[in-house]
């Protein structure tokens, strides 16, 4: 009876109030994704080198290709994941992101920039789990648009806590990370235990979108023909053989308006002095 209650409330929920509770979580929870991920941009590393690279471009791009790796993981495992696995893939990718960073502090160089190839491992699905708890709804397009609003803040402002620790609570390049890490950590699972209790869609919102259901391997592959033929009908409307004659079609479409709008200036020309040869100008009217 409490539980059917609970669910009649969330239903009287307006979408409002929704929005700026799903869209703010969504919002801090990718924001503490980027403090995991973007602190050390605030070190210099300078005059640290790793095989003739520069030290810092040699750790932006070795976690570069965790993320990217990850990217390509989430096929798979975005698509097959039950929403009641969600907070559990939140919980152990920030873990796992923390623990990299904690051995990235406690590792030797140039070693320890092996870790941060499983910090961006660890969190380059964070955006698909968690964009997860707004899609399939009709307000998904504004939620989405909130939760955006992260990627243009976040970076930034993980760089400002990471400048922070440096010169103010000068810690070293190394643990400077973890530190940050250390705060966002616990308030990223909090969030995510709290995008656990947002209202599952309403039949107005599966009504207006979808329902959002998992993929297997068998689904998944099932996309591909479709996908391929819009790919090789986009492909073969680009080609130069179709884009010339297309062009040609605009031109000869033009042609034919040019030639229409000439004639029916030349009539309406004639028109004109037909009217006046005729006498047929009657003076304007004027008040008396």
């Amino acid at each position: 009876m409490e539980l059917s209650l609970h669910r009649e409330r969330r239903k009287d929920m307006p979408d409002w109030i929704f929005v700026l509770w799903a869209g703010g979580t969504a919002l801090l929870s990718y924001s503490l994704v980027y403090a995991l991920r973007k602190p050390f941009t605030a070190a210099e590393f300078e005059g640290l080198q790793v095989g003739g690279m520069d030290y810092k471009i040699a750790v932006s791009i070795i976690q570069l290709l965790g993320y990217v790796t990850a990217k390509l993981l989430g096929i798979k495992y975005i698509s097959e994941l039950k929403p009641e696995g969600r907070l559990k893939f939140i919980i152990g990718s920030a873990a796992l992101s923390e623990i990299a960073l904690l051995a990235f502090g406690l590792l030797p160089l140039p070693y320890n920039i092996a870790a941060l190839f499983f910090n961006g491992l660890s969190l380059g699905c964070m955006w698909g789990v968690i964009f997860s708890f707004l899609e399939g709804r009709r307000t998904t397009d504004i939620l989405a648009s909130i939760m955006g609003v992260s990627m243009a803040l976040s970076s930034g402002v993980a760089k400002s806590m990471g400048l922070y620790a440096l010169n103010s609570l000068h810690v070293s390049e190394f643990w400077m990370p973890a530190l940050i890490g250390a705060f966002a950590f616990p308030l990223l699972c909090v969030l995510g235990w709290t995008m656990t209790k947002f209202p599952k869609p309403t039949e107005a919102d599966i009504a207006s979108r979808s329902v959002r259901v998992t993929l297997d391997g068998h689904q998944r592959w099932m996309l591909f023909p479709p996908l391929h033929a819009c790919a090789f009908d986009a492909v073969r409307r680009q080609s130069p053989a179709d884009s010339a004659a297309r062009c040609e079609r605009r031109l000869h479409r033009m042609h034919h308006r040019r030639k229409h709008h000439l004639f029916m200036g030349i009539r309406s020309n004639r028109l004109d002095s037909d009217a006046g040869s005729s006498g047929d100008i009657r003076p304007a009217c004027h008040d008396l």
